[in-house]
């Protein structure tokens, strides 16, 4: 079940789909980049699925999101790392990822 819903999940930064093969890069300091994700074939309309989410980043210091999953923010530091969605509340967070983001910053 997880797979078909993480099949069906888009990502969209500053409005532009992302591609979850190729990283998204960032500049150092690149500010509150804005973070929405839908579901494709269901009208979320303007609810924010991204607040339910809990977020990780393997390396604050390159980037992160908000708290409420609303933007992306590059740190001061260069480097690649991921960002990783997941249900909150989850106990088994490695296994349970329903979106992944690499981000290189520059």
């Amino acid at each position: 079940a997880m797979s078909v819903i993480r099949s069906r999940i888009q990502c969209k930064i500053n409005g532009t789909i992302c591609d979850p093969l190729t990283p998204l890069e960032l500049k150092k300091g690149n500010n509150k980049l804005k973070l929405v994700l839908s579901v494709k074939g269901i009208d979320t309309g303007a609810f924010n699925l991204a607040g339910l989410l809990a977020w990780k980043t393997d390396n604050s210091a390159i980037a992160t999101v908000a708290e409420d999953g609303s933007s992306i923010k590059a740190g001061t530091t260069k480097g690649t790392t991921v960002i990783t969605a997941y249900r909150m509340n989850d106990s088994q967070v490695e296994t349970n990822e329903l979106i992944k983001i690499t981000v290189v910053v520059n």
